[in-house]
Formats: structure tokens, C-alpha cells, sequence
């Protein structure tokens, strides 16, 4: 049985060392929304276009740098692309 684990790190890398558990849905929609591609993404926010890969895929955490520049340049709030999960209302 394969069991996602939550919040291991990799302490060097700061990378994630289990599968992911969810990517960014919210900044993929933005990005297709917008006709955006990560490379752009990658060059707006001085990022490399595998970092943004990586996030978009749920293989890193964005640092709270990125999620602020992609949300500059996205002209859309941070909250939007990156829902904090702890404000979340069950259904």
C-alpha cells in the first residue's frame, strides 16, 4: 500500500522527498487563464523554468517569495493562487 506522508523535507535541498499531495490548481488555472506559460511565469518572478514546473506539479513548495512575484505578475491576489489549507471551511 502506497501512503502519502505530508511535510517531509529534504533539509538540504528543501524539496520535498515524498510524493506530492496536491500541485497548485489555482496558479495552473491563473496561468491558463491568462494564456501564460511557466517559462514566462519562470521569468517574471526570476525563478528557473524547473522550479516553476516543479511547483506547478506539487514536487516543491513555492517559498513565500515566489508566491508573492507570481502573484505580482499574475495581477492576482496570493491568496487566490495559494490557499492557505488551514482557512479552508469543511463541506
Amino acid at each position: 500500500m502506497d501512503i502519502e506522508v505530508q511535510g517531509q523535507r529534504d533539509a538540504e535541498s528543501d524539496v520535498d522527498t515524498t510524493r506530492a499531495v496536491s500541485a497548485s490548481p489555482a496558479l495552473t488555472s491563473v496561468l491558463e487563464q491568462q494564456e501564460r506559460t511557466a517559462a514566462w511565469l519562470a521569468r517574471r518572478t526570476g525563478k528557473s523554468p524547473s522550479y516553476v514546473t516543479r511547483v506547478l506539479n506539487g514536487e516543491r513548495r513555492p517559498s513565500d517569495a515566489f508566491k508573492h512575484r507570481a502573484a505580482q505578475a499574475l495581477g492576482v491576489p496570493v491568496s487566490l493562487l495559494f490557499p492557505d489549507p488551514r482557512e479552508e471551511v469543511a463541506v
